[in-house]
Formats: structure tokens, C-alpha cells, sequence
């Protein structure tokens, strides 16, 4: 049985219903509304008359609303996923027409799709093969939602299909040493990126963290400058004492709340001016801004800086999170002893021959 507090949460209520429809044709509209009624009832049924959600009633919801409604209080990446699942199905897809068939589809358009970016020109360039994953997987873990809420009463599609896994070996993904200074020495007149990018790597600050600081963030003493900032993602007030250099990036003070940096207000333009920057500099991987953790985290690895060291500085709650870096570096060790020639076969030869004249 559906709940009347789930159904409320999930489903759109029909006095805050908006059809956004590109191109509408008759058919379009005929099966928007059609689909729009068949939920406005399921509502009425529940919410009003106090009823249950049959099987066959549920195979009618649209599930890219239902989707929608799961997007709120998600990580980031669901938001992005529905966007991909809006777009595929074009905005309606009714529970009953999941099966199977629609998720290998789903997984193969996924795979190929092209991205659209208005700020940045990647023709013909697809997705990156961990994002695609991630965002199937969104969905695959919606269905199951869906399945424990008696919405769904079918075995969950992408568990009987074969579809991309997300590499956790990839996503550690930084720029080394000699990336890095590639990207610094490369100017970029566009707001203050070059500057925050840089600031970042030396602060392991996170993007959202970086857009909120304000003059007042910086306190000035007899010991040195300080940062003090709450960290948004865990909620908690952090302080720093910023080295010489990490100082003159911040330029001339100004008053209190001022932006430290001149930065355009949303995620997505940073990220495109990001990867804009990075184009100019001649960096050919995929750079984003949490880049910048990964990076000091690997260089400070390098470095050989005690681990508990830098789980502080990366404010990682675990030492778990911090480890990785280190697993990181250990197995392009690994790969560095590969390169060099195998002669261990002539050993075990000359072995051999030894024992057979004995």
C-alpha cells in the first residue's frame, strides 16, 4: 500500500501541476493530460477517499515525476540524472512500460548520448563512462524505491541487465605536479577562476565553501592571517592560517562582506569557466573543481605527509577517505615497477641448467 504521507511527497499535487511542453503536438498534449488526469484521480482516491493504489493504477503514474519528487534532499547527482531521464523519455514514461527492454535502451542511449553544454563545446564528445554510471545507478535506485512502496511490483530491470559499474579506482582524479603549474602559469581573464582554482588546491576548500567566503572570512593578526569559514557540507565552523604565498592570491582588502573573489553566481558557469580555463592551458583531463582536493590530497602523499595530517587539512571525518590517496600513489608504484624489463626468467634458467649439471 502506498502511503498518503509518501504519495503527497512523491507525486505531484494537481493545484501545483505545470506542463511544460516543447513543440506540443495534438497526440502530446492529448497524452500529457491524459496522463495528468489518471494522477489527479489516484490522488483524489488516496488523499480524499482514504483508498490504496492498486497494481494496475500504479502501472499509470508517471514515473519521471515520481523521479522528480525522490530528486529533493538527494546528492546532486540525481538532479542530474533526472535531466538525462526528462530528456530520453520526454518527460513521460508510466510505470507499466519499465521493463527490461526500456533499460537496456536506456543504459545504450546513456552510453553514446552526446552532453549538451551551452558554454562549452564538446561535440560528439559522450559522457564520461563513471558519470553515465552513476546516474543509471540513480535510477536503478529509484525503481527500488519505487518497489518497497508498492509502486513498482516487477524485479527491478537494471539488476537483469548488463550495464556500465562505477570504477572506483577512476575516481580519484588529480592533476600532477607539473599539470599543476601548467594550469597556474596560464592567465585567464574571466572572473577571479585562476585565482580561486589555485586557492583551492592550497586550502582543499570545496566549491560551495569557496562561492560563500566574504572578506570577513579573513582575519589578519600578530601570528599571521587566518581563514575561518563553515563548512557547508558537514555543517561545522573550520579555521586555517594561510601561508605567505596562499595570502597573495587574495590581492587587497576590502570591506567586510565583499565577496573574496569576483565569481559568477552558479555551480555550472563555474564549472564551464573551469574547464574553459583548463582548455587554454592545454589540459587534457576532464577537470572539475573537487580536482583541486584530489590533487593536494596526492601531492601531499607525495610529499610523504603523515596521513592523520592530511585528514585534518581535508577535513575528512575518517581516515578511510584519506587512504585512498595513498592507495592511489601505491599502485602507480606498481605500475612504475612494471615498466622496467622482466629478467627474472633468465635467473630461473640459469638455475635450472646449474641443477642439471649437478
Amino acid at each position: 500500500m502506498y502511503t498518503i504521507e509518501a504519495l503527497k511527497a512523491r507525486l505531484v499535487q494537481p493545484r501545483n501541476m505545470k506542463i511544460r511542453i516543447h513543440r506540443p503536438t495534438k497526440s502530446g498534449l492529448e497524452r500529457v493530460v491524459s496522463s495528468l488526469n489518471a494522477e489527479a484521480a489516484l490522488l483524489r482516491k488516496v488523499i480524499v477517499d482514504g483508498g490504496s493504489i492498486e497494481k494496475h493504477e500504479a502501472a499509470r503514474l508517471n514515473f519521471v515525476e515520481y523521479y522528480k519528487g525522490l530528486c529533493k534532499g538527494k546528492v546532486y547527482s540525481w538532479t542530474s540524472a533526472y535531466h538525462f531521464l526528462n530528456r530520453y523519455t520526454g518527460g513521460h514514461l508510466l510505470f507499466g512500460k519499465i521493463n527490461k527492454k526500456w533499460a537496456r535502451d536506456f543504459v545504450a542511449w546513456m552510453m553514446t548520448h552526446v552532453r549538451e553544454d551551452k558554454h562549452v563545446k564538446v561535440e560528439g564528445k559522450p559522457l564520461v563512462k563513471n558519470t553515465a554510471a552513476l546516474y543509471i545507478h540513480n535510477i536503478s535506485a529509484a525503481i527500488q524505491i519505487a518497489r518497497r512502496e508498492d509502486l513498482y511490483h516487477e524485479p527491478n530491470p537494471f539488476s537483469e541487465i548488463d550495464k556500465p559499474s562505477i570504477d572506483t579506482e577512476n575516481n580519484i582524479d588529480y592533476l600532477t605536479e607539473e599539470e599543476f603549474k601548467q594550469l597556474a602559469g596560464t592567465p585567464y581573464p574571466k572572473y577571479d577562476i585562476r585565482r580561486v582554482f589555485i586557492f583551492s588546491v592550497y586550502t582543499a576548500l570545496r566549491i560551495g565553501d569557496l562561492m560563500a567566503l566574504k572578506w570577513r572570512n579573513i582575519v589578519f593578526t600578530s601570528e599571521g592571517c587566518y581563514l575561518y569559514y563553515r563548512q557547508q557540507k558537514k555543517d561545522r565552523n573550520e579555521g586555517l592560517k594561510l601561508p605567505e604565498h596562499v595570502i597573495r592570491l587574495l590581492g587587497q582588502p576590502k570591506d567586510p562582506d565583499e565577496p573574496l573573489f569576483d565569481l559568477p553566481r552558479g555551480k555550472q558557469t563555474m564549472k564551464a569557466q573551469l574547464r574553459k580555463w583548463g582548455a587554454i592551458a592545454g589540459i587534457t583531463k576532464h577537470l572539475h573543481w573537487h580536482m583541486s582536493k584530489h590533487t593536494i590530497g596526492t601531492m601531499l602523499v607525495d610529499k610523504n605527509v603523515p596521513l592523520y595530517v592530511i585528514q585534518k587539512l581535508l577535513n575528512h571525518k575518517t581516515m578511510r577517505s584519506t587512504s585512498v590517496y595513498a592507495e592511489v600513489r601505491d599502485k602507480k608504484k606498481e605500475e612504475a615497477l612494471l615498466t622496467i624489463p622482466d629478467v627474472t626468467s633468465l635467473i630461473v634458467e640459469d638455475d635450472n641448467d646449474t641443477r642439471d649439471r649437478e
